[in-house]
């Protein structure tokens, strides 16, 4: 159903309901680029500075075990900033599986759609085993390792179309190495060819930690983990959202590797804190004049400050149910013929159900300042 905002002075409506992520779609709403930096301007930076000092893993953690509370729209407004001034950066998004090899294979289709394959064998020339062979002696290793010399010789003279499937399946031709090991070798390659160090932005890696349980699943991640830390090692800087449950998950199993090459302390943890009720205000004017058709009203017309106040408070300050919370607020506002979203709007128990389901109605105690 289209709706005409224009009443709202809106030339769009300036939020998505329950949006995550996406940083291929073109809508800045979706891909990250629409990003109210404000509100963790001091967590943004951090973020920069670690990546500059060239950390191996820098963790952006949240307070609290929920999805939605803004790690990713951090994490893509950075990788915007790197990717448009050229930095050699990838993004993918970590599976849900027991195993590294799928999300690696992500990262290596991320790769390969930003041509880094391509520039590779441009730097190598044919690609054989006896020329890889000859960059990774002149200036990685001492000796290099047969198998995972050809695997990599495999996997450049694929199609782009083909090289992550090639990264995924290498694994039969090189039955004792792992994925990681693999994925070292070619970041060797990379650094022997002259290239930058990529930035790569894991998104969704406490999903991935989280789907291990029990003993033997847990070791399996620790040594999984413990190979792709010893592979990046220098060559690579990691970027993995985390939260409690999974930082507590990936620490029982891994803490010795992990304290060791890529510690999880103050110095390379950012933490994305929920929304305060002043914060609401200025996100949801950041987005408001972004999609203002031009000038009249009040600055956060239609919705009133208290209003915008009360629901983050209700949505525990959580950016992705507020935002929700605003969307339909909106779209109940115009099907209302276009009412002001205040007191009164937000006073009425059906407008509030629809706004805020499931939540008890508190406004009057919001307004006695009972409510924090």
């Amino acid at each position: 159903m289209q709706i005409d905002l224009s009443k709202y002075n809106l030339k769009d409506i300036p939020f998505f309901p329950n949006s995550q992520i996406n940083i291929w779609a073109n809508d800045p709403r979706l891909n990250g680029q629409l990003f109210c930096e404000e509100i963790v301007s001091n967590e943004a930076k951090k973020l920069m500075s670690l990546i500059h000092k060239g950390c191996n893993v820098i963790y952006v953690n949240s307070t609290a075990s929920v999805l939605g509370t803004g790690k990713s729209a951090l994490m893509a407004s950075v990788y915007w900033k790197l990717t448009n001034v050229g930095t050699l950066t990838v993004w993918t998004e970590a599976t849900g599986g027991l195993s590294t090899s799928s999300t690696l294979g992500r990262i290596i289709d991320s790769m390969a759609a930003q041509e880094v394959f391509e520039k590779i064998k441009s730097k190598i020339g044919e690609i054989t085993y006896s020329n890889i062979k000859g960059i990774l002696l002149k200036q990685s290793y001492r000796q290099v390792i047969p198998g995972l010399t050809e695997a990599l010789t495999k996997i450049l003279q694929t199609t782009p179309g083909e090289t992550a499937k090639k990264f995924a399946n290498i694994r039969r031709s090189v039955l004792i190495w792992s994925a990681s090991e693999v994925f070292g070798y070619l970041l060797a390659l990379m650094e022997a060819c002259d290239m930058k160090k990529p930035i790569i932005f894991l998104d969704q890696f406490e999903e991935f930690v989280r789907s291990h349980i029990g003993p033997a699943q847990l070791r399996r991640l620790a040594n999984d983990f413990n190979d792709l830390l010893r592979a990046i090692q220098n060559r690579a800087t990691l970027i993995v959202s985390l939260h409690p449950e999974a930082e507590r998950v990936l620490m029982g199993a891994a803490g010795e590797y992990i304290q060791t090459i890529a510690p999880i302390n103050e110095e390379t943890m950012i933490i994305v804190k929920p929304l305060t009720p002043d914060d609401a205000v200025k996100l949801t004017l950041f987005y408001l004049n972004h999609y203002r058709m031009g000038k009249g009203k009040q600055e956060l017309y239609p919705f009133s400050e208290n209003v915008l106040k009360y629901i983050c408070i209700k949505t525990n300050g959580i950016p992705r149910k507020f935002i929700t919370a605003l969307y339909d607020a909106l779209i109940l506002g115009a099907l209302q013929q276009w009412v002001p979203i205040d007191d009164k709007f937000i006073s009425d128990e059906n407008n509030h159900k629809k706004v805020l389901p499931g939540v008890s109605n508190d406004w009057e105690k919001f307004q006695k300042g009972e409510l924090r």
